[in-house]
């Protein structure tokens, strides 16, 4: 095997599924006597189903589970001679027979998964995914494991990591609330990225029973106070940018800013070299105790509980489960708002379909307290990586429910010193976390702000990736040309294409080459796979229906219709890959698969011009009609289903029909 500095991907160096599944499923065939399957024809039926059970359950991708209920399909229990009682062979079995020989094999299946096969591969193999392959999973070796790793665990001992002895760790946990952070490395291309698990709970030292809370929840009151002051103060934030969302309207009302006449714009992106790492503590430290406005703060907590989703409401079905979820708000000066105050004012207009619950309980910090907190999270943060401790010297935890607001705050800051020229009304400046996108009337300006960031800026640890650095105007910094966007081609900002000349937006469906559209998947091979089927397309369709690409008013219809056609070819080709998924006797039926493509084109046209949506958001615009959405959605899976016919007859007939249908009313569009 290369070693893994001769690798173009780390995970070239993992145990391809098919071999691993061939190992354990050798073990357990030796493990396991065959008298445990039965005799004859049913123990080689039994044995044959377990083992490709077992095959399965290797190659499942990341948040996929396997039911007890599905292992045990296809098993013939009653010749089995272990579970019939003495004197009973050739009688007939009643139904308390059965089922008990049922709940006994089902016994026998549970240990071998959970006490056998699941203790063997973690036995021999480091499971993780990759940073770059979505929910795909890779099997290392342990040796292998080890040696790719050591050479980045040294890297981060003397960079980011200092190794603390285990009585002066275990000194420092019992003094305080605060635990540990576990530390994974992650494949990402050639290298590793170190990944920090603050949600995890770790045991407690008083009971070997009992958990401490984790670390991000010690941390929950100062995240909520850090919301209260972030609706408090928003100028203190800068040009950051909470979500993704937050781009279309700080770019909607730029464009409206510029009036109708089209001008010349430059563009710049900056991206930040390892921003957490590279943040120092003691100044971000000192920064955040400014940001607390108040004395005292009141946290209180409410929960909101909202219906399940169902994609095939039937009166025989039993309704899914409710969503649960807990919310924190805080309040100055130690005030207690009531919740029904609170849905008046703001809580109420943007759910629908919800029970709110107040609870009775509330709690006052003051800022001392959070300070003090703070400055230990991010001053004496401790992390484990097998059986050692290190405490994090430079830089801010990661993984931390605090991370981001740290980063936004102290990088505001950075803009207020050091990027004031740009807080002009010819200059839009965003950033997500530590991606810096500048849209400027002004060469000079926008010029001047990628040299600033590419002198650094150490006070701050800012070090700029000059190869993620791109412009849209030709420009060199220290004589080294920067990478321009191709004319014609839109600029990549966080997922979306934002035309240089409009501002119109379209998701950069280029993110996502070379990666397997089955990989981005999340099957459920158990119960109701056809009503499953349905909801994970319809899903696949609404997690990309964010208003930024629908709004006529802000984008060209031309741009919406683009941005339709690419949701529902990716729609389509993530429905084909998923019911590849399935063995051939479980695949939908063209009925089905029929009903559901006709499903996603109405709730499409539902979500993009609905009344709720409209009503969120009065400025939002959709003029785009019904049928021309319809023959969007036929056109796009007749692509992707022509592409790959096999099994598909049916749905390729019915696609074509509509297709002829409804072209004419398309093109008068």
């Amino acid at each position: 095997m290369p070693p893994p500095s001769e690798q173009t991907s780390l995970v070239e160096l993992a145990c391809p599924a098919s071999c691993v599944s061939a190992f354990c499923q050798a073990v357990m065939s030796k493990t396991i006597p065959n008298g445990f399957w039965g005799e004859g024809d049913t123990m080689c039926h039994n044995r044959a189903t377990f083992l490709h059970k077992v095959d399965h359950f290797i190659k499942l991708r990341r948040f996929e589970s396997m039911t007890l209920h599905e292992i045990s399909q296809g098993q013939k229990v009653v010749d089995i001679a272990w579970l019939r009682p003495p004197g009973c062979h050739g009688q007939r079995l009643s139904q308390g027979d059965m089922n008990k020989r049922q709940e006994m094999f089902h016994e026998f299946l549970y240990y071998v998964f959970d006490s056998l096969l699941i203790p063997l591969i973690r036995s021999n193999f480091y499971v993780t995914e990759s940073s770059t392959h979505r929910y795909e999973m890779f099997y290392f070796r342990h040796d292998v494991w080890k040696l790719a790793t050591e050479p980045s665990l040294s890297a981060l001992r003397s960079s980011m990591f200092e190794e603390v002895k285990l009585e002066e760790a275990q000194r420092l946990l019992n003094s305080r609330r605060l635990g540990y952070g576990h530390l994974r490395l992650l494949p990402k291309g050639n290298k590793f990225r170190p990944i920090v698990n603050l949600r995890r709970r770790n045991l407690s030292a008083s009971s070997s029973k009992a958990l401490n809370p984790s670390i991000n929840s010690i941390l929950g009151p100062i995240h909520t106070v850090l919301k209260f002051e972030k609706d408090t103060n928003p100028l203190r934030l800068g040009s950051s940018l909470l979500s993704v969302g937050d781009v279309y309207h700080r770019l909607k009302r730029f464009k409206e800013s510029l009036g109708p006449e089209e001008r010349r714009l430059y563009l710049a992106k900056i991206d930040v070299h390892a921003a957490f790492d590279t943040i120092p503590q003691a100044p971000v430290t000192e920064l955040m105790a400014g940001i607390f406005s108040q004395r005292l703060y009141t946290i209180k907590k409410h929960v909101e509980v909202r219906p399940g989703e169902r994609s095939m409401p039937e009166p025989s079905r039993a309704a899914t489960r409710a969503l649960k979820r807990w919310r924190s708000t805080a309040a100055g000066d130690g005030r207690v708002e009531p919740l029904l105050e609170r849905l008046k004012r703001e809580l109420g207009g943007h759910r629908k379909n919800t029970i709110f619950v107040e609870s009775a309980a509330h709690k006052t910090c003051s800022v001392e307290s959070l300070v003090s907190l703070l400055a230990d999270h991010v001053e004496r943060h401790l992390v484990r990586f097998g059986r050692k401790y290190f405490r994090q010297s430079r830089g801010i935890p990661q993984g931390s429910v605090l991370s981001s607001s740290l980063c936004n705050y102290f990088y505001a800051d950075l803009e207020m010193r050091h990027l004031g020229f740009l807080s002009s009304p010819d200059c839009l400046l965003m950033r997500l976390v530590d991606d810096f996108l500048l849209i400027s009337l002004d060469e000079a300006k926008a010029a001047a702000f990628v040299r600033t960031m590419h002198g650094g800026l150490p006070d701050y640890g800012v070090e700029v990736s000059r190869e993620k650095t791109l412009v849209n105007f030709d420009l060199e910094v220290e004589g080294r040309e920067v990478r321009k966007v191709p004319q014609g081609q839109g600029f990549p900002y966080c997922g979306m294409l934002i035309d240089s000349r409009s501002l119109d937006i379209a998701k950069d469906r280029r993110r996502g080459d070379g990666v397997a559209v089955a990989n981005s998947l999340t099957v459920d091979f158990g119960r109701s796979p056809g009503h499953n089927f349905q909801r994970k397309i319809l899903n696949a369709f609404k997690i990309q229906s964010h208003l930024m690409f629908y709004d006529t008013s802000h984008n060209s219809n031309d741009a919406v219709l683009q941005s339709l056609e690419g949701a529902f070819c990716e729609t389509g080709r993530k429905m084909w890959a998923y019911i590849r998924c399935f063995p051939r006797p479980q695949r939908p039926s063209g009925s089905l698969i029929i009903q559901t493509i006709t499903k996603v084109a109405n709730i499409a046209f539902l979500i993009l011009s609905g009344k709720s949506r409209r009503t969120k958001y009065p400025r939002y615009s959709f003029d785009i009609r019904k049928r021309q959405v319809s023959s969007i959605a036929h056109s796009s899976f007749l692509e992707i289903l022509s592409q790959k016919q096999t099994g598909y007859s049916q749905v390729i007939s019915w696609l074509r029909r509509q297709h002829r249908r409804e072209t004419p009313g398309r093109l008068s569009a």
